[in-house]
């Protein structure tokens, strides 16, 4: 049953990756439309700026996910390595824990931004309101899982705490 979870957050972030690739490809292609549009068309489509933004938005809450499980946020490890070693394990569980209570908060209050915006929409898209907020309780859940299912350590990443 472990391994199924295991090999079910592997995909989970595996299909994160991929939506990554594809927000960064959504955001060259808008921008690229909405620039030749601007010159050679004399006229910029009016969704063009908000959905760059969005895919933005997106691609920045989940790539700060996936970097939590790659141990790719802002860490002082120049700091901490001068420490013993009982001191690095203790900094990297206050670590963990912060990030762990940062990451409910994301889930909680993400949850109630979308909840209390679903209703609006956007202008240029017609998309909900919701739909700029969705990214943050995800956000937060997928950090949760990379807190709770760490990088195997076979696969080159560390595996802390």
């Amino acid at each position: 049953m472990k391994t199924k979870i295991k090999n079910l957050v592997e995909q989970i972030f595996r299909l994160s990756l991929a939506l990554e690739v594809l927000f960064l490809s959504g955001m060259v292609a808008v921008v690229l439309w909405q620039v030749f549009s601007r010159i050679f068309l004399n006229r910029t489509p009016g969704w063009s700026e908000e959905l760059a933004q969005l895919l933005t938005i997106w691609f920045g809450f989940i790539g700060s996910a996936i970097l939590v499980r790659e141990k790719g946020h802002i860490a002082l490890e120049f700091v901490v390595q001068r420490l013993n070693e009982k001191a690095q394990r203790i900094i990297e569980w206050v670590v963990a824990g912060l990030i762990f209570l940062f990451s409910i908060y994301l889930c909680w209050g993400g949850l109630d931004l979308v909840r209390s915006t679903i209703q609006n929409h956007l202008p240029g898209t017609h998309l909900p309101v919701g739909v700029a907020y969705l990214p943050i309780p995800i956000s937060g859940f997928l950090m949760l899982l990379a807190l709770i299912f760490p990088r195997p350590v076979s696969d080159g990443g560390e595996q802390r705490c």
